[in-house]
C-alpha cells in the first residue's frame, strides 16, 4: 500500500487539477471554531480544519472515507 500511496502523492503534486493549500493561522482558528461549536460530533480538530479549508476553496468532493465529512455535507470519494 505504501508504494501505491507514494505513486498517488507524486501524481497529485504533478497534476494541474490539484491545488496544494498551506494551512494558515486563520485556517486553524476557523477549524477550532467549528470544533468548539460542534461538541455533539466526534470530529477531530484536523478534520474540522480541513472542512473549513474545503469550504473556503468551494470543494464538494473530498478524498476521504471519514463519515464526518459526509455529516458535514461533503461527498466522500473513498468508501470503506
Amino acid at each position: 500500500m505504501r508504494a501505491a500511496a507514494v505513486k498517488l502523492l507524486k501524481s497529485i503534486r504533478q497534476s494541474p487539477q490539484w491545488t496544494l493549500v498551506h494551512v494558515t493561522e486563520e485556517h486553524v482558528r476557523k477549524g477550532e471554531s467549528l470544533y468548539f461549536i460542534r461538541m455533539d460530533e466526534v470530529w477531530s480538530l484536523t478534520d474540522c480544519t480541513n472542512m473549513e479549508i474545503a469550504r473556503e476553496c468551494r470543494v464538494v468532493d473530498v478524498l476521504s472515507s471519514a463519515s464526518d465529512f459526509d455529516q458535514a455535507g461533503f461527498q466522500t470519494l473513498l468508501r470503506p
